[in-house]
């Protein structure tokens, strides 16, 4: 679970004419929310959606008047169900694409299919063993509600003659886990996220007949739907930013050179070596060095021993206290990023914790 480094060797930030910051970029693994059981492999996925009464909703036009001859019609806010198929096949692909789980099936049947009235109900713990033993799945990803919240719009410009049609959607989808030796579910997630539409037409009734329709917008905003609940039950790797200090000394340039070709051990080296400088603010920047270079090797304990060091020795060579590092000199500034990368490197310890437990199935 190694950190992966992709150096943007062009960006220089200039803090000072003898000293620069070269930015980096580094992709990793980030934990999960929920934790599953380790022998939990093989999911399946199921619609525990009842077919729905349609929203009702007021649709009516209201103008809305903006500078010039800029005006813009909005639709009231209006509310649909979404399509529960559509949603719980894009939420199985997902989860398959994400490759965290051996097996990943879906039920064909809507579990509420035969509902008479309309309810929201959790499945029974006799309704999960008989589902899991017939799927051959060890737990249950029922999706359990989408509802779909959008509004319209259309814009005239004279400067550009003719008329923009928005369509904004929000989704709202909710899902519950279960294990078939569990009474109640094991969790459960609601999420939300925005898809939109636009369009460009001369004609304002050529522009209302080219907007996506209802049926489409259901479709389409059902599959998103589908799609955005799974980062928060499976690992997911993100991009951040880091930086390293270069200066003039002859062992933080040759180890910047190092850095830009990937030659971590040699730079982390001679990092150390500045570090033995009589210089505060050298040491400052050579301590800030090394705890990245422990980051990215997953060494936690000492990636945060070093970066304690490059506080410690920043507040005295830069005169700063920690009322100050929110001023905007190039010294605060040095300090402050010191100070949050501390923060950043806590809370990846705690999260490297947190994906070995999730990680241990493989």
């Amino acid at each position: 679970m190694k950190n992966i480094v992709r150096l943007l060797s062009l960006l220089m930030l200039t803090v000072c004419s003898c000293q620069t910051v070269e930015q980096i970029s580094i992709d990793y693994l980030k934990p999960a929310e929920i934790t599953f059981p380790e022998q939990v492999r093989k999911i399946a996925v199921v619609n525990n959606i009842s077919d729905q009464p349609e929203i009702n909703t007021n649709g009516n036009d209201s103008l809305l008047l903006a500078k010039g001859d800029l005006y813009i019609k909005t639709s009231s806010t209006r509310y649909k169900w979404g399509d529960a198929r559509t949603a719980a096949e894009s939420l199985a692909e997902t989860i398959a694409e994400a490759n965290y789980f051996d097996k990943v099936l879906i039920s064909d049947s809507a579990l509420r299919a035969n509902d008479i009235t309309l309810r929201e109900a959790t499945l029974s713990q006799t309704e999960v063993m008989e589902l899991t033993d017939e799927l051959d799945a060890d737990m249950l990803v029922a999706l359990e509600n989408v509802v779909i919240k959008y509004q319209r719009s259309i814009r005239f410009s004279s400067y550009e003659g003719g008329y923009w049609g928005t369509t904004d959607a929000q989704v709202f989808p909710t899902i519950r886990f279960y294990l078939p030796n569990r009474k109640t579910p094991l969790a459960y997630i609601t999420s939300t996220d925005s898809i939109f539409w636009e369009d460009f037409q001369r004609s304002e009734g050529y522009l209302r007949k080219q907007m996506i329709s209802e049926e489409e917008l259901v479709k389409e905003a059902s599959d998103f739907a589908g799609t955005i609940l799974v980062k928060h039950f499976t690992p997911q790797w993100v991009t951040a930013d880091r930086y390293f200090f270069i200066d003039n000394s002859i062992n933080m340039r040759d180890a910047a050179v190092h850095a830009r070709e990937n030659n971590w051990e040699e730079a982390v080296e001679l990092w150390k070596k500045a570090y033995e400088d009589k210089s505060e603010k050298r040491k400052t920047r050579a301590a800030t060095n090394i705890a990245l270079y422990y980051e990215m090797q997953d060494d936690y304990e000492n990636a945060l021993a070093w970066i304690a060091k490059a506080k410690e020795k920043g507040f005295k060579a830069y005169k700063i206290d920690e009322k100050q590092i929110a001023l905007q000199s190039q010294e605060a500034q040095i300090v402050h990023y010191i100070v949050t990368y501390e923060k950043v490197l806590t809370d990846r310890q705690a999260d490297y914790i947190k994906l070995h437990l999730q990680m241990n199935r493989f």
